[in-house]
């Protein structure tokens, strides 16, 4: 009786429709992609040279493949919150049921980066607006995935 239900989050960048085939089996209930741009430019500057390309077909096999809910998941940071609708508009286009956001922590390259990473306490509030702003255009039109 104690069931628990567990995810998994993954940079997407390796899927095949026999890999998506395999997690099927796994009933595995929720999928979440590590989506830290809203265009190719940002994130491969986070993630390496051609990330983004290969986690939008990550995203399309998902989409055709993957039988349970996924989700995209962006770390906010000072190079991409001027992106956020690009990336809620690349959830919806992908079918993901949620568009998860985190802060970028005070930690390893974040710091010797901070300048282009960290957050001030003014931008932190702004992007938060700005998201629930997002999500409050979307409710009406009976997407919730904000």
């Amino acid at each position: 009786d104690n069931e628990i239900d567990v995810s998994i989050t993954t940079n997407g960048t390796l899927f095949t429709p026999h890999i998506i085939d395999r997690i099927n089996q796994c009933d595995l209930k929720n999928l979440t992609v590590s989506f830290d741009g809203g265009t190719a430019q940002s994130m491969d500057c986070i993630r390496g040279e051609g990330v983004y390309d290969k986690v939008i077909s990550g995203l399309k096999l998902l989409s055709e493949h993957y039988k349970h809910d996924y989700s995209i998941k962006t770390t906010l940071m000072k190079s991409n919150i001027h992106e956020i609708d690009d990336i809620v508009a690349t959830a919806i286009e992908h079918n993901c049921k949620t568009v998860k956001f985190n802060c970028v922590r005070e930690d390893g390259r974040a710091i010797m980066n901070s300048d282009k990473t960290l957050l001030c306490d003014k931008e932190y509030i702004r992007v938060v607006e700005h998201i629930e702003n997002i999500k409050n255009t979307y409710l009406p039109l009976g997407v919730n995935r904000v």
